[in-house]
């Protein structure tokens, strides 16, 4: 997009609004629909913004995608944290967070990685523009695997239980 180096830093201050405006919408769209569905929503809407992303033929579009997606960052947490209380028995649920803790900090770990791999294997010979939205690609298979798996997992939500 021709950003200056540092810009990323404005971008990503800008967007703070949208993404605490974001996960508190999302949180109700969780008590309303449950957070499995929500989840599964917010999962989908990541591919589809990363796709947008990857094909924004402008700054301008870059910024209205990068906005809706600051909307939607905090959706993950915001979702996953009540659908694995729905499905663990309460005197169990300080170990599987201790889990999710721990698989989110490997993932915070490889999936750096990845996305170095293909920005940096690329950069040589594609070019620095092809080699990031191949990072962001990488980005959009891992939210598809993820929403994928999410397929198998029990939807426990009860309305009644919610309110």
């Amino acid at each position: 997009m021709g950003f200056v180096k540092g810009a990323e830093a404005t971008l990503f201050v800008i967007l703070t609004v949208p993404a605490v405006v974001g996960s508190y919408l999302i949180g109700r769209l969780v008590d309303r629909y449950g957070p499995k569905r929500t989840l599964s929503w917010v999962l989908a809407s990541w591919i589809v913004l990363l796709v947008a992303m990857v094909a924004a033929p402008s700054r301008s579009v870059f910024w209205v995608v990068g906005a809706c997606i600051g909307f939607i960052y905090g959706g993950v947490s915001t979702s996953e944290r009540p659908l694995l209380l729905s499905l663990v028995p309460d005197v169990e649920a300080g170990r599987f967070f201790s889990l999710m803790v721990l698989s989110s900090r490997a993932a915070a770990v490889v999936g750096p990685f990845i996305w170095a791999l293909a920005v940096d294997g690329l950069t040589p010979s594609m070019g620095t523009g092809f080699a990031y939205r191949a990072g962001v690609v990488t980005v959009a298979i891992g939210m598809t695997l993820a929403l994928w798996m999410l397929r198998g997992v029990p939807d426990n939500f009860s309305r009644a239980r919610s309110k």
